[in-house]
């Protein structure tokens, strides 16, 4: 049994991870920003309170899963991210710092980090390109994680965590055809050309593979893709849909986008697979799930 902390355990993500940890018979502490009955410590996210913490609790894995959660939400709050995301992890790696901590520490990174590019399979060594605040808000924040690492010897590293979708999560592509093909009975309507591809991930698996990665490596600011290494256009996510609904509807694109939205993102998983991760993604058994 190991001792996890899980920083941000009412989001999507953690609340998936803390499930999995006690299923599998570890000790789970859960903490928020915000009053929230489902985790065991709510409390800001300040140096000070990290720091009374740490005096009080030690951990063999910090994961922190907290911040901004989607692209869309910081696009006209120029600093949420920054306030979400950036401050609490900057005192949260300062205060480890200070209590000379051993734990392990994971950053939840993004794909959205890779940003504009040619290359359709991403690997962690490419150059980024950001095309939200999110993007560069998750960039720089890997840059923290790496330099505390670097320079004052902390145990952390980064996931960058591809498109995951699963039931909870009442945003993104999947969620979002759903929720239409419920409210239209005739048309399906979505935006782009249908083309655009995602290496889209269901929740349990993205859980695995974080799990995997922090269980064979001690980080030195090491980086990791979490996907599945497949790539599926938003098309054929659509096609899944209405065939699992059963529903008999026209599907159309309106060729518009957003300015954060890629084109093509699939993960180079190389790098997970060379620690010995050999389990691969089934889109459709997470779509029927999901549904």
């Amino acid at each position: 049994m190991e001792n996890y902390l899980i920083i941000g355990g009412a989001g999507f993500i953690g609340k998936a991870y803390k499930n999995f940890l006690i299923n599998n018979g570890n000790k789970i502490t859960t903490t928020s920003q915000n009053n929230n009955n489902d985790v065991d410590y709510c409390f800001k996210y300040t140096y000070k309170n990290f720091l009374n913490h740490f005096k009080k609790n030690s951990y063999n894995k910090i994961f922190f899963l907290s911040g901004n959660s989607y692209p869309q939400y910081s696009e006209n709050v120029s600093d949420l991210d920054i306030k979400l995301t950036n401050i609490p992890l900057l005192n949260i790696l300062e205060s480890l710092k200070d209590v000379k901590s051993k734990s392990t520490f994971w950053f939840s990174s993004s794909v959205a980090v890779y940003g504009k590019t040619n290359k359709t399979l991403l690997s962690e060594g490419d150059v980024c390109r950001p095309i939200s605040k999110y993007g560069v808000s998750k960039l720089m924040g890997e840059e923290y994680v790496n330099y505390y690492s670097r320079v004052y010897g902390l145990n952390a590293g980064s996931f960058r965590i591809f498109s995951t979708f699963g039931p909870g999560l009442k945003r993104q592509v999947v969620y979002d055809i759903i929720t239409k093909l419920k409210h239209n009975s005739k048309d399906l309507v979505l935006l782009g050309t249908g083309q655009e591809g995602r290496d889209i991930c269901y929740v349990d698996n993205q859980i695995e593979r974080m799990h995997f990665v922090s269980q064979n490596i001690k980080p030195s600011g090491d980086i990791y893709n979490i996907g599945s290494g497949q790539i599926s256009t938003v098309s054929e996510i659509a096609n899944y849909i209405v065939k699992i609904l059963k529903k008999d509807i026209s599907i159309k694109f309106s060729n518009d986008k957003r300015t954060f939205d890629g084109m093509q993102w699939c993960a180079d998983i190389s790098k997970i697979r060379s620690l010995g991760y050999t389990k691969e993604e089934k889109l459709y058994d997470g779509l029927e799930k999901t549904i």
